[in-house]
């Protein structure tokens, strides 16, 4: 049986000594700057921001969709049943949604 033996802390340093002897010392200047540079913390600003813009365009959209929408719907009495209502209904929500969005990308440009 044979035992595998880790690397001692020793054998480690060693091995740095010996990769930090064969650069040169602009080099070993660039490292030490890099490696004393402290980490950035997270700015989550930007995305903080981009959330808020998506989320007011969304707002936006549906309640100009639900506004062409109260404005051009029709009651179910209007129909001879229920069913045609309903598809009515579904395709209005959806035209409206569709036409709202294209006015608020064409306000956008």
């Amino acid at each position: 049986m044979t035992t595998k033996t880790s690397p001692t802390s020793e054998d480690k340093n060693e091995d740095l000594d010996s990769l930090l002897s064969g650069l040169k010392q602009e080099q070993l200047d660039k490292l030490a700057t890099e490696l004393n540079k402290s980490k950035s913390t997270r700015n989550r600003d930007k995305d903080i921001a981009d959330f808020k813009v998506k989320l007011a365009r969304s707002r936006m959209i549906s309640s100009m969709a639900e506004r062409l929408y109260n404005a051009n719907r029709k009651a179910p009495y209007n129909f001879d049943d229920f069913k045609d209502f309903t598809a009515y209904d579904n395709k209005l929500r959806a035209d409206t949604m569709a036409q709202a969005i294209e006015m608020y990308t064409e306000n956008d440009e």
